[in-house]
């Protein structure tokens, strides 16, 4: 009788994007991963509870319509009425712990497996965004922390502001539109900052 040996398999992560970084003068982009990245919907009648329970457990604070906050390294996204985004350095235990805590008060649903998120930054920023986007990215009017719901080339994305010195942006969208978003990017990027440098 003849014996069968299976080999050995190891999982990995691999991005969604061919490369991680891609740079332009004046502006660059790379995909953030390592993050966990969790949707929360206040149940019913229970915004207050959800708001208590998270500023209480991890000193944190849901943000009102169309703005995020950032507590250490998790920010939390308005994503729409009673429901917002959470997003922090790659944790198991984050997604019990949101479970656990507001467990009767809000549903918590992992999401990190279904969306990427690209980090924009350089000075010509607000430009390239400018040709993807309706969305009136003028400092006065979207400043630091702002975040809103929009479309770029059809593709729905979510767009925060998170830093004002380069300025920053983070674009989140579904894992697999991650390569179309990627090529619309580059193409306005190409447009506005000239070629590619790698």
């Amino acid at each position: 009788m003849s014996e069968y040996s299976l080999s050995e398999y190891s999982l990995y992560a691999t991005g969604a994007l061919p490369e991680r970084a891609y740079r332009w003068h004046g502006f660059s982009l790379e995909e953030v991963d390592y993050r966990t990245l969790l949707s929360v919907a206040a149940r019913r009648n229970c915004e207050s509870q959800t708001r208590e329970i998270i500023r209480e457990r991890f000193n944190a604070t849901l943000p009102g319509p169309q703005q995020s906050t950032l507590n250490a390294n998790m920010r939390i996204m308005w994503t729409a009425q009673e429901q917002w985004f959470v997003s922090a350095p790659n944790s198991d235990s984050l997604v019990d712990e949101f479970t656990q805590c507001l467990r009767g008060v809000a549903s918590v649903t992992e999401q990190s497996d279904g969306w990427v998120e690209l980090a924009l930054s350089g000075t010509k920023t607000r430009e390239v965004l400018e040709l993807l986007s309706p969305v009136d990215l003028r400092a006065q009017t979207f400043g630091p922390n702002a975040t809103t719901r929009t479309t770029i080339e059809h593709i729905g994305v979510q767009l925060t502001q998170i830093d004002t010195n380069a300025p920053a942006f983070s674009l989140l969208s579904f894992r697999s539109s991650g390569r179309s978003l990627l090529h619309a990017v580059q193409e306005a990027a190409t447009t506005i900052c000239g070629k590619q440098l790698n």
